[in-house]
This record gives structure tokens, sequence and C-alpha cells, in this order.
């Protein structure tokens, strides 16, 4: 990260806005630089996904965390959750309807993450 990367508020880390809030803005800045497909962990005991990666062509799933396997994901997030893939327009829809943060708001932040995980 640059010298001046600002965190929104409440935020004490990078780790934090792209685990708890931000997940999808990640998702869709590492998307549009490699087209690699967007999945979400769903959970079945609310409905709808919990957290945002991309899927590599070789089936590496990668968040802030780096590059891991499925199989580790899920066991850091817990085994009920399954990976499904998700549509950039889904995504920007839920956060027309107010489900999901803005990822205008951390824009910057989400590009030089995304190119550091490449």
């Amino acid at each position: 990260m640059s010298a001046h990367t600002v965190l929104p508020e409440g935020f004490d880390s990078v780790e934090d806005v792209f685990t708890y809030g931000y997940c999808h803005a990640l998702a869709l800045a590492l998307h549009a630089k490699t087209g690699w497909a967007i999945v979400g962990l769903y959970n079945p005991r609310d409905g709808y996904a919990d957290h945002f990666l991309v899927k590599r062509p070789d089936g590496m799933l990668v968040d802030v965390k780096g590059e891991r396997h499925e199989e580790d994901v899920l066991s850091d997030w817990g085994s009920f959750y399954t990976v499904h893939e998700y549509s950039a327009e889904t995504i920007w829809a839920e956060v027309k309807d107010g489900g999901l943060e803005d990822p205008w708001d951390v824009y910057t932040l989400a590009q030089e993450t995304a190119q550091s995980l490449l």
C-alpha cells in the first residue's frame, strides 16, 4: 500500500476493510483486472453471500488474504457455507438496493490491494 493509504472510518487495517465490509469491492477490482469469476460464500441460514472473492482458472480463490484453496477458505468461514458464482451486475444491483456498501467508497484502496495480490 502507498504511504498515503486512507482506511475508511471504523477499520484498523486493509485486511479488515476487505474482510468485514468491502470484500465485494476488492472482488470487483480483481475481476476487472483479470476477468476471473467472482464467487461468494453463500450462507444458507441467511440466504445471501457473506464474503466475496475471485476464483482463478486453476481453482484457487483470492481475497485480501491471498490465494487459498476453497477448502481452506471454507474452513476459515464455516462448513455450512457453499461457494456460488456471482456476476458483477448482481453485486452492483445489491449495492443499488442498499444491501452492500458502495465500492466507490474504497475504490483507490481496492485497486491498490488488487494490484498487490496479482
